[in-house]
């Protein structure tokens, strides 16, 4: 029999932080951005939240960020996405939302679904 069990790639999350870590990855978030909100301008990227993404022909492209600690360190979590314009309309057509197929992308990139792939390993008896 097998047991599959889903694993995070990027080592253990310390979810018991420190008044003084959670003061300071507001701060460096805060300061992500800002740096984000600047250089993406120049790449014709927009930014919502803590969200990047750009629409390239019939492909959608959006990253999400963000600060953890990880085994007692500081780590810059970045996930990147890329789908296509068809697929997501796909996603509002079976949940039966097609009105959120002409929202704006910010909508694509920050709303309500994301599809993640995890690592899985295999466990048997």
């Amino acid at each position: 029999m097998k047991i599959l069990i889903p694993q995070l790639c990027w080592g253990e999350w310390n979810w018991t932080m420190k008044k003084e870590q959670k003061s300071e990855i507001k701060i460096l978030e805060k300061s992500l951005a800002k740096t984000l909100r600047m250089v993406t301008s120049q790449y014709n990227y927009k930014i919502v939240a803590n969200c990047i993404y750009k629409g390239l022909g019939e492909f959608f492209t959006h990253a999400v960020f963000f600060v953890r600690v990880v085994d007692g360190d500081f780590k810059l979590v970045v996930r990147h996405y890329i789908k296509t314009y068809d697929e997501d309309n796909l996603f509002w057509t079976i949940f039966k939302m097609p009105d959120n197929i002409k929202q704006r992308e910010s909508l694509r990139a920050n709303g309500i679904h994301i599809w993640e792939r995890k690592k899985i390993r295999s466990l048997e008896n």
